[in-house]
């Protein structure tokens, strides 16, 4: 029994060796069983007897063709065929799907697939829970938010991402709207969102010049110089300045009050025309607060008096008033009196007559007013105009007192006319002139046309946008300041500057893109390219499983590719790397009828080296067999050839063999008789 044993593996060993293995300078005989009808999805084990491959059986009652059997418990392929075992290939206008665990073939109900949904028919999806038909887009369901997700996008069932400048509410889904303070205080205001501050009544938005926040701040008619408004129309005034309702104005306060001056600024005073600042003796400053007349020695000689106004001298005692020969005012003494009469002063004066005559009247002094000069009307109005300069008291020479005498004239008493008083003269006073102002109109920018929400209208119809947007035309051509993101905001809306939120179906990355989301993972060599939807990447090609594999090139012949290796049935042989040809007409080229043929086998090889030679080509060989470019084959030197196409080592089969105590149903002489 063991010497049988021991024949039937070493017969089982040569079966595939090449020739030169055997005999290294002519070819042996090889011995395989024949089937006269091919064995199709089968091996011929003995003559004329077939054998069916793992998962197949015999196809109507025939012995030497089978069929690939699937389990009506896995695959349901009534509407299409078995091509493997359990798997099935579908009829044109089906599709593989598999429901319940069990793989079946439904009717193709729609070309175009729907997102977050299941076709039900063709041009209506059927929304999954949490999801609702996009109006935009039938073949899109939308998630749904319960609060509505207003200043928002609802991104998944009951998931609200809210648009930028709002925050989500605590223990809620609704989106409020936020102003951060550090751009925009609105205090006294509605926050809009997005940092947009509407101010309430009596309140405007004012943006500083350093850069700081923005906020709203009362509204003051008057404008509160030299205060703050604190609230509208509500002024507090700054130290030094005190609010009068005459003016309704913050005005200087001086303490003392200005003598001959007004108050300019806090404790600060500014002498009236003809008016300066008076000399203290001691110090020799000027003083800040009082200010004495000024009289100009040019137009007034104040020499014995003093300067009573801006160029009006009041005389000293024994002297008058009058004007000397450069026409200036001087003060000059009172001549002495002489005793003429009871009634009658006379005068010691040098005449011809010796006699005493009456001194004649002289017309009094033609005051004159200060003269009022209208202020430059310019950007700022100079301060109302002081108090006018009351014209001085005109005083008329006085008859010195009489002196006594020790002469009498010799002449008649006469009395001279009572002398008249001069009039006094009253000064109109001119109201302080005002300056016209001519408001300038602000830029109008009309919502019709420019929308400037994110930027500030310069000018009509002109907005410039904040840092961060851009000018964009929208719908109905108006023109807006559109956000921009620097990065890549495909498949998502740019809510804000450098902000992207991405479209239902897709998820944001790390590094910020939205690239499309798959519910069910993509399988081996897939990616996720649409929302649910995977395809193959490149090079690949999807297989009936549903897999990505790679493909054969050259295409297989006669055989099968799997994951870009060609494959070939049992019963045929794999040549060139894709072309499987029948064992039969390898057998007739290979097998030696006659052990006495060995010229014409010469002949034969020379022939098929000659071939050969000119059609080197490579060989991409299954698992364990060895390449033969000479020949183009792909040889298992074990000689053993497993269903799946491998070569088995028979190492195992030697250990055996050496031995000779194993029976022979022990070993894998199935896996040996594939081969033949």
């Amino acid at each position: 029994m063991d010497d049988v044993l021991h024949q039937i593996i070493v017969n089982a060993i040569r079966v595939m060796l090449p020739l030169q293995a055997v005999t290294p300078n002519s070819k042996s005989s090889i011995c395989t069983p024949y089937c006269k009808n091919k064995c199709v999805n089968a091996y011929c084990i003995r003559p004329n007897v077939c054998q069916c491959l793992a998962g197949h059986r015999f196809a109507n009652n025939s012995t030497s063709v089978c069929e690939p059997i699937c389990e009506d418990s896995l695959v349901d392929c009534s509407n299409g065929r078995c091509t493997q075992p359990n798997v099935c290939e579908c009829n044109e206008g089906y599709t593989l799907a598999i429901r319940n665990g069990r793989m079946l073939c439904e009717p193709v109900t729609c070309r175009e697939h729907c997102v977050n949904g299941y076709c039900v028919e063709e041009g209506r999806c059927e929304c999954h829970p949490g999801y609702q038909p996009s109006p935009q887009f039938h073949s899109i369901c939308e998630p749904m938010c319960a609060d509505g997700c207003n200043n928002g996008a609802c991104i998944a069932p009951n998931t609200c991402v809210c648009n930028a400048g709002f925050v989500r509410a605590p223990e809620s889904d609704r989106c409020e709207a936020s102003c951060d303070p550090n751009v925009v205080d609105c205090y006294n205001g509605v926050c809009l969102g997005a940092n947009q501050c509407q101010c309430v009544e009596g309140y405007y938005l004012r943006v500083p010049m350093n850069g700081g926040p923005a906020e709203c701040v009362p509204v003051c008619a008057s404008g509160c110089a030299n205060g703050r408004c604190l609230a509208p129309n509500e002024c507090l005034c700054n130290d030094g300045y005190e609010y009068r309702v005459e003016s309704d104005q913050c005005e200087p306060v001086c303490v003392p009050a200005c003598l001959n001056g007004i108050c300019i600024a806090p404790n600060m005073c500014q002498c009236l025309e003809g008016y300066a600042p008076i000399e203290d003796p001691e110090s020799l400053e000027e003083s800040r607060f009082e200010c004495a007349p000024y009289c100009d020695p040019d137009v007034v000689n104040c020499t014995f008096g003093i300067c009573g106004g801006p160029n009006v001298c009041r005389c000293f005692d024994d002297f008058y008033s009058t004007i000397d020969q450069l026409g200036r005012q001087t003060c000059e003494l009172m001549p002495e009196p002489v005793e003429c009469g009871k009634d009658v002063i006379i005068y010691e004066v040098e005449n011809a007559s010796h006699g005493c005559v009456c001194d004649e009247t002289k017309d009094c002094p033609k005051p004159n007013c200060p003269e009022v000069k209208p202020p430059v009307c310019n950007v700022t109005c100079p301060p109302s105009l002081p108090p006018p300069t009351p014209c001085p008291k005109v005083v008329c020479p006085t008859v010195p007192p009489t002196k006594a005498t020790t002469r009498a004239p010799p002449i008649v008493p006469i009395t001279c006319p009572p002398i008249q008083s001069c009039p006094d003269v009253i000064c109109a006073t001119m109201p302080p002139p005002e300056c016209p102002t001519t408001p300038t109109p602000e830029p109008v920018c009309d919502e019709l046309y420019v929308n400037c929400a994110h930027g500030d209208c310069i000018d009509n119809n002109v907005c410039s946008c904040y840092q961060g947007y851009q000018l964009a035309i929208g719908p109905e051509s108006i023109v807006y300041c559109k956000p921009v993101c620097s990065g890549d905001c495909t498949n998502g809306i740019c809510t804000e500057p450098d902000v992207c939120v991405c479209l239902p179906g897709y998820d944001e990355t790390l590094e910020g893109q939205c690239e499309p989301y798959c519910e069910e993972p993509c399988g081996k060599g897939s990616y996720c390219a649409k929302p649910n939807i995977c395809e193959c990447e490149n090079g690949l090609i999807l297989n009936e499983q549903g897999n990505c594999e790679r493909t054969c090139n050259p295409g297989c012949v006669n055989g099968e590719c799997i994951n870009g290796r060609c494959f070939c049935e049992t019963g045929t042989l794999l040549r060139h790397g894709h072309i499987c040809v029948e064992a039969q007409d390898e057998v007739e080229d290979l097998f030696i009828r006659s052990r006495f043929a060995a010229e014409d086998d010469e002949e034969e090889d020379e022939e098929d080296d000659d071939e050969q030679s000119d059609r080197i080509e490579p060989l991409n060989c299954p698992e364990g067999f060895r390449p033969v470019p000479a020949t183009g084959e792909c040889v298992c030197d074990s000689g053993a050839v497993a269903v799946d196409g491998t070569c088995i080592n028979l190492s195992t089969v030697d250990k055996y063999s050496s031995h000779y105590h194993s029976p022979v149903q022990d070993l894998d002489c199935q896996s040996c008789l594939i081969a033949l």
